[in-house]
């Protein structure tokens, strides 16, 4: 339902802005099953980039962002 969309994206949106205060008190596999909830794929480059990065991409889970935002 569209009241059970808006709660899950406003948890999303607490979990967000307080993320590093939660991060700090989470174990092991509580920050794990954090990571997994938000992040959908990551993609790495084969080789290290000349400028040093490694991150080529990452695609969040997240209902309150929208791709086409016009």
């Amino acid at each position: 339902t569209i009241e059970a969309e808006k709660l899950t994206g406003d948890n999303i949106y607490k979990v967000l802005i307080y993320f590093d205060k939660l991060y700090k008190v989470m174990n092991d596999v509580e920050r794990r099953q954090l990571i997994t909830a938000l992040i959908s794929e990551i993609q790495v480059y084969e080789e290290k980039q000349p400028n040093g990065q490694w991150l080529k991409s990452i695609t969040f889970k997240l209902p309150i962002i929208e791709e086409n935002l016009n």
